[in-house]
């Protein structure tokens, strides 16, 4: 607009005859007053300058639109600026939330396994001590525990094998899971 243009001239012009330096010393103490008041002066019309410049920058914004181009313009950034803020702050809204849930499954699925785990190796231990306390081995009948090792063992998915050791460290039996089941049933093949 042609009265901001004028605005912002007459504060460029002002701001350029504007010298602020220091007076020179041969001059006398009434023409440096003078100077800082014309100084003073100038200052007070640069801030009146600007301050109107501003509210014609502003009055101009808020101002009834003169042109179609204008009416748009402001219709649409009116219109989409506050979709466009509250899009991207739902946004990111909705991001923290799906990252505090999974952060929360991911949690509730360690506590899970960490007690499947536990559960198992307590029904190991279990198991294990059963086994340890039976009478066959208090009279050192290994080869009858074989036997009752060897059924046990079968009972249990998660154990491949079963060994005994004498309290010296020496093996004295070991016990193995065939890799693949064997099959009664009739297939083609056979």
């Amino acid at each position: 607009s042609p009265s901001i243009c004028k605005n912002w001239l007459a504060l460029w012009d002002c701001c350029r005859r504007i010298s602020p330096g220091p007076a020179p010393a041969n001059l006398a103490s009434r023409t440096a007053r003078i100077g800082v008041a014309n100084f003073q002066t100038k200052l007070k019309t640069i801030s009146r300058l600007v301050m109107i410049a501003a509210r014609s920058s502003i009055t101009h914004w808020f101002a009834p639109p003169t042109s179609l181009h204008s009416y748009l313009t402001r219709l649409i950034v009116g219109g989409l600026g506050p979709i466009l803020i509250f899009s991207v702050f739902m946004m990111v809204l909705l991001a923290r939330q799906e990252q505090a849930n999974r952060l929360r499954g991911l949690g509730d699925t360690t506590r899970a396994l960490a007690l499947a785990t536990d559960r198992e190796i307590e029904s190991s231990i279990t198991n294990l001590e059963a086994l340890a306390t039976a009478q066959p081995l208090d009279v050192g009948a290994v080869n009858v525990f074989r036997t009752a090792a060897a059924r046990i063992l079968q009972t249990q998915d998660t154990w491949r094998s079963l060994s005994l050791f004498d309290p010296k460290g020496a093996r004295l039996m070991r016990i193995e899971k065939p890799l693949v089941a064997e099959s009664n049933d009739i297939s083609r093949d056979s």
